[in-house]
């Protein structure tokens, strides 16, 4: 089981203040053994990872 939390706003002032940490040490239960997330202009997305089956190199989020 993982956890992904997502943010959209159309002012980078609530994105200053990286809320989105919050919510993925909130979502830890979900998904212990990674966490990440980014923050693109108007949006910010987080990720826990619960590894059952591991690839190799399968950090999130990915971004392009």
């Amino acid at each position: 089981m993982c956890g992904i939390s997502f943010i959209f706003d159309s002012v980078d002032e609530i994105l200053a203040n990286n809320p989105i940490d919050l919510m993925v040490t909130c979502l830890n239960h979900r998904g212990p053994d990674a966490q990440g997330s980014v923050i693109k202009r108007h949006a910010a997305l987080g990720h826990t990872r619960l590894s059952i089956v591991d690839i190799k190199g399968g950090s999130q989020p990915m971004s392009s």
